[in-house]
């Protein structure tokens, strides 16, 4: 297991349901289009363009306590962490 292994399997744990998992796949999808359509892009512009990319709470990387984006969706991190692990 890995940090980012780790990391999404708590999201999971913490919002089980079906949904939740329709919702990570929808984000992660729209998160993987808009990068591959734009090159440089920031998360500002993710919070700006992608729908549901905003939310409650803090994307942290936890060996080191600090805040990489806060207003994010859970499903944002989450979509993140999957793209990031999978080198998307």
């Amino acid at each position: 297991m890995n940090y980012f292994t780790d990391k999404i399997d708590a999201v999971r744990r913490d919002n089980a349901g079906d949904n939740y998992e329709k919702a990570v796949a929808a984000m992660e999808a729209r998160i993987h289009d808009y990068l591959r359509r734009k090159s440089g892009i920031s998360l500002v512009e993710l919070a700006r363009d992608v729908d549901g990319f905003r939310g409650e709470d803090s994307w942290v990387a936890p060996e080191t306590n600090v805040v990489i984006w806060r207003n994010m969706s859970r499903a944002a991190i989450a979509a993140m962490l999957e793209l990031i692990r999978h080198e998307k």
